[in-house]
C-alpha cells in the first residue's frame, strides 16, 4: 500500500512540475514583436548620414541607414 501511494505523490509532483514550467513559460511566448524605425543625423549639422549601421544588442537584428538617414528594424 505504500508504494502505491507513493507512487501517486511522484505523479501528483511531475504534474505539478509541469504545471508551473507552463506557466513559466508564457510571459516567454505572450511577447509580441515590433517594429523600430527612425534617422540617424550628425550631431553638428543635423544633416542625415547615410550607411550607418543600426542594431540591436545581443540580438543579431541590424540594418543601415538609407540615403535619408532613415532606418528600420523589423521582429525586434
Amino acid at each position: 500500500m505504500s508504494s502505491r501511494v507513493r507512487r501517486r505523490g511522484v505523479g501528483f509532483l511531475v504534474l505539478l512540475m509541469l504545471c508551473a514550467l507552463g506557466a513559466a513559460a508564457r510571459p516567454l511566448a505572450a511577447q509580441e514583436r515590433g517594429t523600430i524605425q527612425g534617422q540617424v543625423s550628425a550631431a553638428a549639422t543635423g544633416r542625415p548620414l547615410a550607411g550607418v549601421s543600426v542594431f540591436v544588442p545581443g540580438t543579431p537584428v541590424a540594418t543601415t541607414t538609407n540615403s535619408d538617414g532613415r532606418f528600420l528594424l523589423l521582429n525586434v
